[in-house]
C-alpha cells in the first residue's frame, strides 16, 4: 500500500520539486503525494489548507533549505510534523537537505541538541 506524502517546500524549490522529486515519488509507485499546487484553492485560508492536507498525509516530507528554514509558514508545516511524531517512532517525518543550511532549528524541533 503506497503512503501519502505531503511535501513541505519553500517555493524556491517549487520547481524542482515538481519536476524532479514529485515525478520520482510517482513512478515509483510508493507515494500518493499531497502537494500544495495540485489541492490548494484561491479564496480559502492558507494555513487552514496545509494543515487540513498536512493531517490527510501518513508522512510530511520536509524539504530543508535556507530558504524553508527562514519561511513562517515552512516553519509552521515543520514544527506540526514533528509534533505528529515528536519521539520519530511512527516515522512520519522525513527530512530531506537539499541545501546547505543550519539546521538546529529542525533538530530542536525534534528536542536534540546540537553538538
Amino acid at each position: 500500500m503506497s503512503k501519502r506524502v505531503f511535501i513541505s517546500y519553500s517555493h524556491h524549490q517549487g520547481r524542482w520539486v515538481c519536476e524532479r522529486l514529485v515525478p520520482i515519488l510517482r513512478a515509483a509507485g510508493c507515494a500518493d503525494v499531497l502537494l500544495d499546487r495540485e489541492r490548494f484553492r484561491a479564496g480559502r485560508g492558507l494555513k487552514a489548507q496545509m494543515d487540513a492536507t498536512q493531517d490527510q498525509a501518513d508522512v510530511s516530507l520536509l524539504v530543508l533549505t535556507p530558504d524553508y528554514l527562514a519561511s513562517d509558514y515552512c516553519r509552521h508545516e515543520m514544527q506540526r510534523a514533528i509534533k505528529s511524531d515528536p519521539d520519530s517512532r511512527r516515522d512520519r517525518v522525513l527530512p530531506l537537505q537539499r541545501a546547505a543550511c543550519d539546521l538546529s532549528a529542525f533538530q530542536r524541533g525534534c528536542g536534540q541538541r546540537r553538538s
